[in-house]
């Protein structure tokens, strides 16, 4: 039994198609993860920054990751509850970290 070219030439695309697809799934699934863990490494790094001794410009650095963990946890309900407990409640901010 003989294929007809189209047949091939269609499968041939398709095939491609799938294996682009699901190569920029991971690919976008990759960079979202390492976005996240160089946030949370760089917010555990300078979380030193929330004693009241603190260096201003540890503290400015640590407000600034903060502020980049809302965007890099967009998607994340349960991170972003976290982050607006975090801000609610600054007495008990170094408690409530981690």
């Amino acid at each position: 039994m003989q294929v007809p070219v189209w047949l091939t030439v269609l499968l041939s695309l398709a095939s491609g198609l799938v294996t682009f697809s699901v190569s920029t799934w991971f690919y976008i699934y990759y960079e979202e993860r390492k976005q996240k863990l160089e946030v949370f490494r760089a917010l555990m790094g300078s979380h030193h920054g929330l004693v009241e001794s603190a260096d201003p410009e540890v503290k400015r650095k640590f407000f600034m990751f903060l502020n980049e963990a809302f965007v890099v946890f967009g998607k994340s309900p349960c991170i972003i509850e976290c982050l607006k407990n975090f801000k609610n409640f600054p007495g008990r901010a170094a408690d409530n970290f981690t």
